[in-house]
């Protein structure tokens, strides 16, 4: 047997990420007669995405094995959309958060 087996054990993950978007992704988003339209037919301004940062984000998890087959997971997060994404008339917040909490068997 070995020296860890039957023991629960535990790991941390730290992941931070920043999303950029490139003019060329966006080149097809770009048929300003159709946003246009739209926009007029609801409360929300014309919006045309340009490049840039898109967001900023840091989470953290964690995993502890219960047994060798059940883990518990959790992660806890945060976000902040760039100026250019937060300048879309449809975000209501440019600070996000985001907590999970998990069980995991694996077969």
């Amino acid at each position: 047997m070995a020296a860890n087996e039957g023991r629960a054990s535990s790991r941390s993950i730290q992941r931070p990420s920043a999303a950029w978007r490139e003019r060329q992704a966006i080149s097809g988003m770009r048929n300003s007669s159709h946003r246009s339209a739209q926009a007029q037919a609801t409360s929300f301004a014309a919006y045309t995405p340009t490049s840039g940062c898109r967001k900023v984000e840091a989470t953290m998890g964690a995993e502890y094995a219960l047994s060798p087959t059940w883990t518990l997971q959790a992660s806890l997060g945060v976000s902040q959309l760039g100026d250019k994404a937060a300048a879309s008339p449809i975000v209501g917040r440019r600070n996000g958060t985001l907590l999970a909490l998990g069980v995991a068997r694996a077969f």
